[in-house]
């Protein structure tokens, strides 16, 4: 009866991962989806969509903000090899680490930053310098609790014990976008609940890129 139940428990085990790992590729499956224009161009025409807004219009501003983290970023990005030594600026060309994913696609779409001196520092100074209401939790229970109260369609970034990522907002869903380190994948896009690096952490610091109207301002050159 013993090697019965081990049997039966064994084969729950493989049911829930092939249920997650289905989730997973169902979440992401738009992203190997090919992109219609080249990532310059892209970056390019992102520049006019800029241009096209009114000063001080942050409404706007914030859902274009996050319409490029969440799904234009991934779409170039997605597949980019991780390397803790990675810094490559072109997509799916040589490798890039967590902290240098966030600073070099801030970089490239508008930010004043120093790109590689803010990729070797903690999230925390990133976070503290580019994001508003600023938050710290002890569990992924708590970063649910903080993304709720947060207006919908909002970008922000996520600091862990030893790792980094954006984190979108998205109705009730909220996704992970980072270059993940875990068997070397790199760059990914996938909700918090099946995150394999969020679900070992006990130190969330978390802050809103889209609230931030200064960095905004920045961003977008008024």
């Amino acid at each position: 009866m013993k090697f019965y139940h081990v049997i039966i428990a064994l084969l729950i085990c493989i049911q829930v991962a092939c249920s997650a790992k289905s989730n997973r590729n169902s979440d992401t499956s738009e992203l190997h989806e090919t992109p219609n224009i080249s990532y310059d161009s892209f970056l390019h025409s992102l520049e006019n969509t800029k241009n096209d807004i009114d000063s001080g219009d942050y409404s706007k501003t914030a859902q274009l903000l996050y319409t490029v983290i969440n799904n234009d970023i991934p779409l170039y990005w997605t597949g980019t090899k991780w390397d803790f030594n990675g810094t490559t600026k072109k997509p799916k060309v040589g490798t890039i680490a967590c902290g240098y994913f966030l600073t070099t696609v801030m970089d490239q779409t508008g930010y004043e930053i120093k790109r590689v001196w803010m990729a070797q520092q903690a999230s925390s100074v990133l976070i503290k310098s580019y994001c508003s209401d600023v938050k710290i939790t002890g569990s992924l229970k708590g970063l649910k609790a903080y993304l709720k109260e947060q207006p919908d369609s909002s970008c922000f970034i996520l600091g862990l014990d030893f790792h980094t990522g954006f984190v979108t907002k998205n109705g009730d869903t909220f996704s992970f976008i980072h270059s993940n380190y875990i068997d070397g994948e790199g760059v990914i896009k996938e909700s918090i609940d099946i995150s394999e690096a969020l679900a070992t952490n006990e130190f969330f610091m978390i802050g809103s890129l889209t609230k931030n109207k200064e960095r905004i301002s920045e961003w977008m050159g008024w």
